[in-house]
């Protein structure tokens, strides 16, 4: 009996004791930080196109003062670059505990060139190289993600002030889900599904594309153990983890170590019970 296939024999067990009740969705609370000038809004409009409530804050030091208040579900940053120290310091911090506790992170600063070690930990990166001209076209890699479509997304044709930002470099645990043109990283998923870190020109594709982009990922987050496209957690989302593990799919790296095995089933009936956020 292949690897594989003793995993799902004892996932059939495992559903067989407790996974066939649906699961009820929970309040959606999303806090969302921009800070900077942007001249498009993919993540306002996908935001709006999902009904998703959110509190949106335009000023760095009032985003600590609501993540330090309360707790959220899905976090969003958007910025030009980071605040300054010591501000981003306790950012770094407290958006350190919002995943360690169970949170989402959507991520998207355009200049990581001077971000600390531990901030590119949290993202699941290594670091960053610079992207020296914008690259020709933005598209999928062959890691399958349901985080991700596979429409190609052409870029505009601005670069973002100084250069054109960076390449993301992924940790050895992180799934690269789309790369520029030359293969260099342009969006990063980790945390077992729970960070997505997107890299330069993000902002400069075609509005309606990077829309679309964004509600992929946004929808990613809200329902994470939510597999099989019908927006309710049931004894489907089971069957369809078992296809994922058996295929090697990037989506079924539910504890996010870079390995698809049976912790991952353990972590996945975890997160089914905790329900949509």
């Amino acid at each position: 009996m292949t690897r594989a296939r003793a995993m799902s024999v004892l996932a059939w067990g495992l559903i067989g004791l407790g996974g066939a009740a649906a699961s009820p969705a929970m309040d959606q609370e999303y806090l969302y930080g921009r800070f900077g000038q942007f001249t498009s809004t993919p993540i306002e409009q996908a935001l709006d196109q999902q009904r998703i409530p959110n509190e949106f804050v335009l000023d760095p030091a009032a985003f600590v003062d609501r993540l330090r208040d309360r707790s959220w579900n899905v976090v969003i940053v958007r910025a030009i670059d980071l605040p300054p120290a010591p501000l981003h310091d306790e950012m770094i911090d407290l958006l350190e505990a919002h995943v360690d506790a169970g949170g989402r992170l959507h991520f998207q600063v355009a200049d990581l060139q001077d971000a600390p070690p531990r901030l590119l930990d949290l993202l699941g990166l290594v670091g960053t190289e610079d992207l020296a001209t914008p690259p020709s076209t933005i598209g999928p890699t062959d890691v399958q993600h349901l985080a991700e479509n596979d429409r190609l997304v052409p870029p505009g044709t601005s670069a973002l002030p100084g250069d054109a930002g960076e390449v993301l470099l992924p940790a050895a645990t992180s799934y690269v889900t789309r790369t520029y043109g030359d293969g260099g990283a342009a969006t990063v998923i980790s945390a077992g599904g729970r960070v997505i870190v997107n890299g330069a020109q993000w902002d400069q594709w075609d509005t309606m594309q990077s829309s679309l982009v964004a509600q992929t990922h946004l929808r990613w987050l809200r329902c994470w153990a939510e597999l099989d496209g019908d927006g309710v957690l049931t004894i489907y989302e089971f069957l369809t983890f078992i296809i994922l593990l058996e295929r090697g799919n990037a989506t079924a790296d539910f504890d996010g170590n870079g390995r698809i095995d049976l912790f991952d089933f353990l972590t996945f009936s975890n997160v089914f019970d905790a329900g949509c956020r």
